[in-house]
């Protein structure tokens, strides 16, 4: 007898009601309209004149009997009155804080690790940060180190940036990778998820600090996630190095833009040029990266930044890059196409 129970009878209340407000309607005109016609009895002779009273009556009542179920009761399948995205993210909001009051720690840590990603994806960040604070007692509680680092590092530290706390989210990354570190250290398993999880936490870090205008951290903090994501396996390793070569051309790119402005043109003699240059080839590096593993999601995004590199490069470059983000457009649809059907 939950949340979803409480749902799914408002909605069969919702459905009766929407089935049964028409006839409350014509009910309402009905009684209206016998009221109406003792009332014009003592004033009018015309019939005529006591149908269209009593007709007007009936209308007036019966939508406002219609208008006030709608008002009491919201539409199906929308039951809070938000978007679909928003009463997903409430319901597993709720779930979780029931197991974490009942100290269900480990079935907490398991929802939070599959809803964790798609809490980001739909963009619901205080949920999220909610989430995985209350995960972040429970991991504690049960000793897993990796939930607690990738915590910190996604729930309390990405999406704590995206919402313009950037030394709050700083400070937890910092965390993080403190504990990651230490258990590396200690020769603790799995070993490539704890190297997989810092890299990626010093890549945050990277954006952080480059946010802050510290680009020279921002690049060291590159070449520290380099150093662990060389060590993992493949695929994983060539997707970490993509991500960081996107990173690094999107960092040299802000610094660019930063200098002659986003629609600044840079030609072989400026001294920007050299940068130029490496944003391109990291940003290339990257988008055949993205296309060879079939990451939809990270290509287009690098077609994006090709667009922001072309304006630099000029006319040419730049229909080049809108042509390529194009076709990197086209095919994200298609696929979502063929998984629809």
């Amino acid at each position: 007898m939950g949340e979803n129970s409480k749902i799914g009878r408002r909605d069969k209340v919702r459905d009766v009601v929407s089935r049964l407000s028409p006839l409350g309607g014509i009910a309402a005109g009905f009684g209206a309209f016998n009221i109406a016609l003792a009332v014009v009895d003592s004033s009018f002779s015309l019939g005529l004149l006591r149908l269209l009273v009593a007709l007007l009556l009936g209308t007036t009542v019966g939508l406002a009997v219609v208008a006030l179920w709608r008002h009491v009761l919201p539409p199906s399948g929308n039951v809070t009155g938000h978007a679909p995205r928003d009463a997903l993210a409430s319901s597993i909001l709720a779930y979780g804080r029931e197991l974490a009051a009942t100290n269900k720690h480990s079935a907490l840590v398991d929802l939070r690790n599959r809803a964790s990603r798609m809490l980001h994806l739909v963009g619901a960040r205080e949920t999220r940060q909610e989430l995985g604070e209350l995960t972040l007692v429970s991991a504690a509680a049960l000793a897993d180190r990796l939930t607690q680092a990738s915590v910190l590092t996604d729930d309390l530290g990405w999406s704590v940036f995206e919402n313009g706390n950037t030394d709050e989210a700083a400070e937890n990354i910092d965390e993080a990778i403190q504990l990651l570190t230490e258990q590396l250290d200690l020769g603790a398993d799995p070993r490539e998820q704890l190297l997989n999880l810092r890299a990626k936490a010093y890549r945050h870090m990277a954006s952080i600090e480059a946010e802050r205008r510290h680009f020279d951290l921002a690049f060291e903090r590159i070449e520290n996630a380099k150093s662990d994501a060389e060590q993992l396996p493949e695929p994983d390793q060539a997707i970490h190095l993509a991500q960081l070569d996107y990173t690094k051309s999107h960092l040299l790119t802000r610094q660019l833009d930063a200098r002659v402005g986003k629609d600044g043109r840079i030609d072989p003699t400026s001294p920007e040029y050299p940068m130029l240059c490496e944003a391109q080839g990291l940003c290339e590096k990257a988008a055949k990266t993205f296309e060879a593993h079939f990451d939809l999601e990270r290509a287009a995004k690098t077609a994006h930044l090709r667009c922001r590199i072309g304006r630099h490069l000029g006319p040419t470059a730049l229909r080049e890059a809108e042509a390529s983000l194009h076709d990197a457009e086209l095919t994200v649809s298609r696929n979502l196409r063929i998984l629809k059907a």
